[in-house]
């Protein structure tokens, strides 16, 4: 019986019962920058991606859904699985919380990004976002926009070899760590950061390609957090591997990119700017900040 409540039956309904009982759907956008790759789609989802939505006790037949991407504008169809969620007799307004990935609920206590982050799929899934709308009772169905923010903080790496040196090969983080503690899960607020051990023995892969390439750029999500000392490590096909070292803070909704230069003669660590990534404004104390390598 439990799992006839609160697991997902494909639910159709009739006009009468849509007129009486008003649907409820969603649309999706996200904040600001990119999500899948280094270079990135700007405000969307990709296509056939789900999310997980809670809604406010008492307002709606159904206390959560699933609802998947159709369209890269964000239209949404029910999830396989999901029942279709209706206002109540009576009720007027309901709150919607959203999360990404679909596995994040509102009784999530943590989370952890992948330790595999070359895949995209991988990458996508340690995306950790968050959404909260109002939605009004009107008319005979109801479509709520979600935009979702970024909570996490995402690093751009772009990495390239002097002529004479050999490709690189792997591009790995070897310090921090890849879970934290969600202390209001209700609104997806985040706590401290949990230590998984990442280090050259366990490290939290960003790039993996036996052949190489002279220059890439690649991307990983990390939970805001304090990172000191040796933090990135870049190895080529035969010269060897380089460590970058650093003391930073990482800020939820950041971008950081960093530009690795390797040569023979130095290791030059040219810039790394930080650029604002998603909203509010308010969450970042200095936008302008520059992380120096």
């Amino acid at each position: 019986m439990l799992l006839l409540l609160t697991g997902c039956t494909a639910d159709t309904f009739t006009v009468e019962q849509a007129t009486e009982r008003i649907p409820i759907g969603v649309s999706a956008s996200v904040s600001d920058v990119t999500r899948a790759s280094s270079e990135l789609q700007v405000s969307q989802f990709d296509v056939n991606e789900t999310f997980y939505v809670h809604f406010s006790d008492g307002d709606i037949t159904e206390p959560h859904a699933c609802y998947t991407t159709t369209t890269v504008n964000g239209t949404t169809t029910l999830a396989t699985g999901s029942t279709q969620p209706f206002f109540v007799e009576g009720a007027t307004t309901a709150t919607l919380y959203a999360y990404y990935p679909q596995t994040v609920t509102e009784t999530t206590t943590s989370f952890s990004v992948a330790a595999d982050q070359t895949l995209d799929v991988n990458y996508k899934q340690s995306d950790l976002m968050f959404a909260t709308a109002e939605a009004t009772k009107e008319g005979v169905t109801v479509n709520v926009p979600l935009q979702f923010y970024h909570k996490l903080a995402k690093l751009t790496i772009i990495a390239q070899v002097d002529a004479d040196i050999s490709n690189i090969t792997d591009i790995s983080i070897i310090s921090g760590g890849r879970t934290i503690n969600i202390t209001d899960p209700l609104t997806c607020t985040l706590g401290t950061t949990i230590s998984d051990a990442l280090s050259a023995g366990s490290p939290l892969a960003v790039y993996q390609d036996a052949t190489g390439v002279k220059r890439l750029a690649c991307a990983a999500v990390l939970p805001p957090q304090d990172i000191a000392g040796d933090f990135i490590k870049v190895t080529t096909a035969t010269d060897g591997s380089v460590v970058y070292n650093t003391t930073k803070t990482l800020v939820s909704g950041h971008n950081y990119t960093i530009v690795l230069n390797i040569s023979r003669a130095a290791l030059a660590r040219t810039y790394a700017v930080i650029n604002n990534w998603g909203e509010p404004s308010e969450a970042f104390t200095d936008p302008d900040d520059t992380l120096h390598f």
